[in-house]
């Protein structure tokens, strides 16, 4: 059986880390790093959460910025997800005013 996968990993020194998703409003991808050294994977998951929230929030935040329509763009939870988002913000032309 293959194990799940998650965004919340422990490191060989034994702190605790996850993995974070920002949106870069200048080129419209969704960039990913990693937040390490907690001591434990309570915090880790605590860090996470707050991560995903803000994230929600810059992708709603460029959404209303690019006037993307809501039935043209995912609600974004996998990679997959992820890459339509991005094709879709960067085919998406706005309009001039």
């Amino acid at each position: 059986m293959q194990e799940k996968r998650t965004p919340v990993f422990q490191n060989e020194d034994g702190s605790w880390g996850h993995v974070t998703q920002t949106v870069n409003p200048l080129i419209c991808t969704i960039e990913y790093s990693y937040n390490t050294g907690f001591p434990s994977k309570k915090e880790a998951e605590e860090s996470y959460q707050k991560s995903q929230d803000a994230y929600s929030n810059q992708i709603q935040q460029l959404k209303k910025s690019r006037k993307i329509c809501m039935r043209c763009s995912a609600s974004s939870s996998s990679p997959i997800e992820d890459s339509l988002l991005r094709w879709v913000m960067i085919s998406v032309p706005t309009r001039a005013k």
